[in-house]
């Protein structure tokens, strides 16, 4: 039998490190604004939904404005989950994405 002492001993039981730190946050990555659809908006707004749309096509192809504008800016393809610290750092722009060295085929 292990010796009783050392399970008293609480220095000898340490908890794992905790995994998860804070809440899980869900958000938009194409801005929800640039989905919305009103008549209030200027022309100076609308111009610049345009040009966001367009810069969008250049990186994520024509279709990105077909595929996630008006309604479909709420879809699943247009969400990110981040813990809230992550999230935090990400609108700060201390934290990003950069692409994988390695290319693994995406399938359906």
């Amino acid at each position: 039998m292990g010796d009783l002492r050392k399970l008293k001993d609480k220095s000898t039981l340490q908890s794992p490190a905790p995994r998860y730190n804070g809440w899980l946050r869900f958000a938009h990555i194409i801005p929800y604004f640039l989905g919305e659809t009103s008549e209030t908006n200027s022309n100076v707004q609308t111009e610049h939904k345009k040009r966001a749309w367009t810069m969008l096509g250049l990186f994520a192809g024509s279709d990105i404005c077909k595929v996630l504008s008006g309604e479909q800016i709420d879809s699943l393809e247009n969400v990110i989950a981040m813990q809230s610290d992550h999230h935090t750092a990400f609108g700060e722009m201390r934290l990003w994405f950069t692409e994988p060295e390695v290319q693994i085929p995406l399938t359906h």
